[in-house]
């Protein structure tokens, strides 16, 4: 009785049942990269939102919950470092609480989420397939999930201790609402709506404008209701109900600093730093593009993605006479297509550019090539082969990522997550050198000045790295590429412990001024003491040095 009822529950739901054991796939074959990958974070950002994942669930883990909302309150908010939003921090709290702090149960948290969303995005290619076969709509869903895991801006970021993949569940949610509820949303879904989008914008404050196309989709189809005027005004205080309270959470007190900050970044000097060239010249649009092929789809996925397209735009020139306009923005296709593109536009615009918050609305592209692969199949034979070759360039670097008896073919991104993993422990050592000289000095409350932040050497991984090893470190500054040389001075004349690289990686004004603040802290005799120094196989070398205070106080 009890196996008839699984079998006819799995012959009802087959094509789920067949996109969760895909995506399993893909989850276990992850776990087994973050296992055998024993490399560091590949950036700061990595460490910063792991240190402060570990913030969290410090006093939730012993039940302080007042103190674990004070920490809400200012998380990433300090005086000498941009703040980020907050939520992605505690995306791996519970994984923590269950299975104790590591760097590989936060990715394997993060990694699941990508599990989550290739679910997400079965279900959104089912709703495209509504009108076709159910055969064809299962394996166009399995496809749409083949390549959410595989292509390097969904599986690198996803491996990365990273937001956009969390980002991107929230974009899922949120589209999929708008066409499930769209027209026949009440009270009681606005204000889930207004949980969810304040959710999603303490996770990232460019939500709001990954959305804009679903948000006006949603108001038309509202207004084409014809309702009272009151009936409206009750959803929209329905949505405010559930939006204000967790918005104010955090951005109660942070608001205008996050403001001040994102002019900063997209507008002000440090937008500079991310500069690739000027805006209007065509050849930074054209390093853009690279970047954005390179990084997030790869070579084999663009290339699908332009031979699907050129095939799509000459059927719809064919077609043109046909097609009525009004209906065909109202199609759910259509509003695939075009959710991506403001932003993207705005990306290019922008003279701060950076690649991946394009992430989280690409994946809505995915149903789209899925959908236009297998209408291409259907009506043009030879396309199979293409396409089935295509995907398999796609799919297979996954493999040799993990199993490394494959035989190794160029990758096709340049995402370093999207890569093979790595073995080699001697990345751990300047911060192993650098924690046994800070655990000989008894007051754990000196200032840190590193000199400079680095990809090889940086005060977030510093952070980080010490926490596993069981040492606080709550004193820690850097001088970085967006530090003055003047505000470099006066840092230095606070710190007890100064770090310096001496062959530091870099080019332009940025190495320049470094290699200046490092020369006055090495003549600096009477102000600078040297401690240690060494140099490691790699090729790169580190000192330490205390300040005269210091020193003396030590030595006393």
């Amino acid at each position: 009785m009890l196996k008839d009822s699984i079998l006819t529950i799995l012959k009802k739901h087959r094509g789920f049942f067949l996109a969760t054991s895909l995506a399993t796939i893909f989850f276990l074959g992850n776990l087994i990269w973050i296992y055998k990958d024993t490399g560091l974070p590949f950036i700061g950002d990595d460490s910063r939102y792991l240190q402060a994942t570990y913030e969290m669930y410090s006093p939730i883990k012993d039940g302080n919950l007042s103190e674990a909302y004070n920490r809400w309150e200012t998380l990433f908010i300090h005086p000498d470092r941009f703040p980020r939003t907050p939520l992605f921090a505690m995306l791996s709290v519970p994984s923590f609480l269950i299975f104790g702090v590591s760097e590989d149960i936060a990715l394997a948290t993060n990694v699941f989420v990508l599990f989550v969303n290739s679910l997400l995005l079965f279900c959104l290619t089912q709703i495209l397939f509504k009108q076709k076969s159910k055969a064809q709509a299962v394996f166009a869903g399995l496809v749409t999930v083949l390549l959410y895991n595989t292509m390097p801006g969904f599986l690198g970021y996803a491996r990365l201790y990273m937001s956009e993949t969390l980002q991107t569940t929230f974009v899922l949610l949120i589209v999929l609402f708008v066409l499930k509820y769209g027209k026949k949303a009440g009270i009681k879904e606005f204000f889930v709506l207004g949980i969810v989008s304040a959710l999603a914008i303490l996770l990232r404050f460019l939500m709001p404008f990954y959305l804009l196309i679903p948000a006006l989709l949603l108001i038309y189809l509202q207004i084409s209701n014809k309702e009272a005027k009151v009936q409206y005004l009750r959803r929209i205080v329905a949505f405010l109900f559930g939006f204000i309270p967790l918005f104010l959470t955090w951005y109660g007190n942070n608001l205008a600093a996050y403001i001040e900050f994102t002019k900063f970044t997209s507008s002000g000097s440090l937008a500079s730093f991310y500069s690739l060239g000027p805006v209007s010249d065509p050849m930074t649009a054209i390093r853009f593009g690279y970047i954005i092929v390179t990084w997030l789809f790869g070579w084999p996925a663009f290339l699908l993605s332009m031979f699907l397209l050129l095939v799509f735009i000459v059927r719809l020139v064919k077609k043109y006479k046909q097609i009525n306009f009004k209906q065909l923005l109202l199609d759910k296709r259509v509003l695939l297509l075009l959710t991506p593109i403001p932003f993207l536009i705005t990306l290019f615009l922008s003279e701060s550019k950076t690649a991946r918050y394009f992430v989280p609305v690409m994946a809505l592209w995915l149903p789209l090539l899925s959908y236009l692969s297998i209408d291409m199949i259907k009506n043009i034979k030879a396309a199979k082969y293409l396409v089935g070759f295509l995907l398999i360039l796609i799919a297979y670097p996954f493999m040799q990522t993990i199993f490394g008896f494959l035989p190794r073919m160029p990758l096709t991104g340049m995402n370093p997550a999207n890569a093979f993993y790595r073995e080699q422990m001697s990345e751990n050592l300047p911060y192993d050198f650098f924690l046994d000289a800070y655990k000989q000095f008894t007051d754990k409350d000196y200032r840190i000045y590193n000199l400079a932040e680095q990809p090889s050497f940086n005060d977030a991984q510093l952070i980080w790295y010490a926490t596993q090893k069981g040492v606080s470190i709550k004193n820690s500054h850097e001088f970085s590429r967006y530090t003055s040389l003047e505000d470099g001075y006066k840092e230095l004349e606070k710190a007890d412990i100064v770090v310096v690289t001496n062959n530091p990686e870099g080019d332009g004004f940025w190495i320049e001024k470094y290699l200046d603040i490092a020369k006055y802290v090495r003549e600096s005799n009477d102000f600078m003491h040297l401690v240690t120094s060494e140099e490691f196989t790699s090729g790169r070398s580190y000192s330490i040095y205390l300040s005269t205070k210091t020193f003396e106080r030590i030595s006393l």
